[in-house]
């Protein structure tokens, strides 16, 4: 009888488990707890990550040069500039196709939608213009005059100006795009390279290529009003503020070298190598993602957190996949390839956790 008592037990014990088991498994599936990307980034920090590739889409114009791209998540579209085929793709991110072609006087450098505004305003290189695109239309309203190869673009919103890197003119063009007219130039020095705003300072930012130095304008002056030495940087060109953590990520293309430059101590706190010749960087705010595209077609991926910048990925593009860009919602990565078998593509791709 006891023998039999402790056998009975224990079947109840191993049914106990079992059903415990199967309603945790359903809890689990119900409510999402499988490990997504995010979440293992957050916890461990820095995984290791792949890129796979969702979509290729193809874009007209020659199999030639593409720049810049810049994202309306009102509108969910994506702005690209084909280079070397004067005009800007209009792609829609949603219905996942190109839904219109900009013609362009020139070739278009920098670009970027202002969401406030309604309007795309497009670096237009060859002529030392920027264009201005109404986002309702679609159509060119303007050409406003700036310096000598117009290339990267920040936007100030208290002031309403648009801050314009003139890369082979030594200046940043001030424009007032309330009337879309040139307001001044700011000198900076040779081989002027991207500008950003960084909001929390009230400040814009610029580098110098041939001083090698991160130059700092004050938006309520339009006046430089201190210069950063990078000691360890060759050619500074693209970089990308992080508000968060109020690092500002430096890329410099002649010793290839991405730094790492802390606004509030103004002082580089971090370097790492990239591939040959970084050009344009992204940011994934929610993974914590800095994307680098270079001239090598090789992507390098930092995980940034504060106080710890790590390298995650590194791989292969394509030739050519100097640009780059991420939609904050899908965390999906844009790459505009040039040649891709004799044709232009846009290729989509997105993170995956190794």
């Amino acid at each position: 009888m006891p023998v039999y008592n402790a056998f009975s037990m224990s079947k109840k014990v191993l049914l106990i488990v079992v059903l415990f088991l199967i309603i945790l498994a359903f809890v689990i599936k119900q409510f999402n707890f499988y490990p997504s990307l995010k979440s293992i980034v957050s916890q461990q920090g820095a995984a290791s990550v792949a890129l796979q590739q969702v979509k290729e889409i193809p874009l007209s114009g020659g199999a030639n040069r593409l720049d810049y791209q810049s994202i309306d998540l009102n509108t969910q579209r994506l702005y690209i500039s084909h280079l070397g085929s004067n005009m800007v793709h209009v792609f829609d991110m949603q219905k996942q196709k190109i839904i219109k072609d900009i013609p362009l006087t020139s070739s278009p450098y920098g670009i970027l939608a202002v969401l406030s505004l309604k309007e795309v305003f497009v670096s237009v290189g060859g002529n030392k213009q920027v264009a201005v695109i109404d986002e309702n239309t679609l159509q060119v309203t303007k050409y406003i005059p700036t310096g000598k190869i117009p290339d990267g673009i920040a936007y100030y919103p208290q002031n309403r100006e648009i801050y314009v890197s003139n890369e082979n003119g030594g200046t940043v063009s001030v424009i007032d795009t309330q009337t879309n007219e040139q307001v001044t130039d700011i000198p900076i020095g040779a081989a002027v390279g991207n500008t950003h705003n960084f909001d929390r300072q009230n400040r814009i930012y610029t580098v110098a290529g041939a001083d090698n130095k991160l130059v700092e304008i004050d938006p309520a002056k339009n006046k430089v009003v201190n210069k950063y030495a990078l000691p360890g940087c060759q050619h500074p060109h693209g970089f990308y503020i992080d508000p968060v953590t109020s690092y500002t990520f430096i890329t410099c293309d002649v010793n290839n070298v991405m730094l790492v430059f802390d606004l509030d101590s103004k002082k580089i706190l971090s370097s790492d190598t990239v591939r040959a010749a970084p050009d344009v960087l992204a940011y994934d705010e929610g993974l914590h993602h800095l994307y680098i595209a270079g001239e090598s077609g090789i992507m390098t991926i930092f995980n940034v957190q504060k106080g710890n910048v790590k390298k995650i990925y590194e791989g292969f593009i394509a030739p050519h996949a100097h640009t780059v860009a991420v939609n904050q919602e899908t965390h999906s990565v844009y790459l505009p390839l040039e040649n891709i078998n004799g044709k232009p593509v846009l290729r989509i791709l997105k993170p995956v956790a190794k």
